[in-house]
């Protein structure tokens, strides 16, 4: 996926219809959704290898750009029968006027399968974990992640997952599954609108999936943790919020370099609530630093 960010400013209001005249000043690109959490990964100083799927289009020759820029390691399949995901963000001093997509959510070819297969069969011995960003666009499909999670687990290697409301059924026995608010709602039946129907949610979704780790992200509200020693609320850590955007990205990146780091499940859930709490102080997607994340630890340590 690429973010795209056209940046500029507003000083009237358009004379053919009710909206702002944005004034274009700037525009880059940035990483965005698996890429994300992989310029995450490396932000952080892990080594990590990305697998995705792009198009032959314009957006696709700028994703492996963008990429090769920040020195990410990757293979980007091409699809020339899709666009390749792109959200082009329109942002006016520090506020989004409109957001476009491109996209297709239409399920990858078993030509194109085989090949991601193959691409993580190739290089899953080198790493200690996989991670599965999934946004639904098409490339893990049921058939992707159930072969995806047997190679794992038969290479006793955790895996950590971002799970879209329609396929979070597919992970079983997984180490870590952060699903939000709406999409534990979605596996639930029902609206979760209070700290016990969470509580339940969250444990009968981990019993069901039989994971290790439940993580209910909750936005503002923070997150809830649930895993063998119980139900633990671990509230945000942001100073203050500028933008959401790529918080989730965040939250499972740092989660899983602290697991395979060695950290607890509730000391890599306080980890990851505090670099999600760096990235929204932030316009725009921007990854986790060392530095914030330590900056933002001082502060918090600070009497």
């Amino acid at each position: 996926m690429l973010d795209t960010y056209i940046w500029g400013s507003v000083s009237r209001i358009s004379p053919e219809a009710p909206v702002p005249v944005v004034t274009m000043e700037q525009k880059d690109h940035r990483p965005g959704g698996a890429a994300n959490v992989a310029y995450n990964l490396h932000s952080l100083g892990a080594d990590v290898f990305l697998v995705g799927v792009s198009g032959t289009d314009i957006a696709g020759r700028q994703l492996e750009n963008t990429l090769s820029s920040y020195e990410i390691p990757h293979q980007i399949l091409q699809d020339d029968t899709r666009p390749t995901t792109e959200k082009i963000r329109v942002i006016a001093g520090s506020q989004h006027v409109v957001r476009l997509d491109k996209e297709s959510t239409v399920p990858l070819s078993d030509k194109l399968i085989a090949k991601v297969l193959a691409q993580v069969v190739g290089a899953i011995e080198k790493y200690d974990g996989l991670v599965f960003q999934d946004y639904h666009k098409g490339t893990l499909t049921r058939q992707v992640i159930q072969q995806l999670c047997t190679l794992a687990r038969n290479r006793r290697c955790p895996i950590f997952v971002d799970p879209k409301s329609d396929h979070l059924d597919s992970f079983k026995g997984v180490s870590l599954i952060k699903p939000n608010l709406n999409e534990a709602e979605h596996f639930a039946g029902h609206p979760l609108s209070t700290d016990e129907e969470i509580s339940a949610a969250g444990h009968d979704l981990r019993e069901r999936l039989e994971a290790e780790v439940v993580l209910i992200t909750r936005g503002p509200k923070g997150m809830d943790l649930f895993d063998s020693e119980g139900y633990h609320r671990i509230p945000t850590r942001a100073r203050q919020v500028s933008d959401v955007c790529g918080a989730g990205d965040t939250v499972v990146s740092t989660y899983a370099l602290a697991s395979v780091s060695g950290a607890s499940p509730r000391e890599a859930a306080e980890l990851a609530n505090f670099a999600a709490g760096t990235v929204v102080e932030e316009i725009g997607v921007v990854p986790v630093s060392p530095e914030k994340l330590e900056e933002l630890l001082l502060h918090h340590a600070m009497p």
